[in-house]
């Protein structure tokens, strides 16, 4: 069995940061997200506050992938 990571808020700092500057640096120019992009992106968001309120390092750390992976799908949508 795998053990839950514990929370560590630097650690959790630097996943935030980094997710978030990686979405800035790679969004493309012009970039408009469809309603339903809003709709989860708001989902994630509401999520990720929740995992930060109970301290669950486990639940951000996966947030913060789906977050990303989001992003990566609506700027390949945009850009192609």
């Amino acid at each position: 069995m795998e053990t839950v990571p514990t929370w560590n808020e630097d650690e959790a700092t630097r996943i935030a940061e980094a997710a978030e500057a990686w979405m800035r640096e790679h969004q493309p120019p012009g970039y408009t997200p469809t309603p339903e992009e809003s709709r989860r992106m708001s989902i994630l968001h509401s999520r990720r506050q929740e995992a930060g309120r109970m301290r669950d390092m486990c639940a951000w750390q996966m947030i913060h992938m789906s977050l990303l992976c989001l992003a990566i799908a609506s700027y390949r949508r945009f850009a192609g």
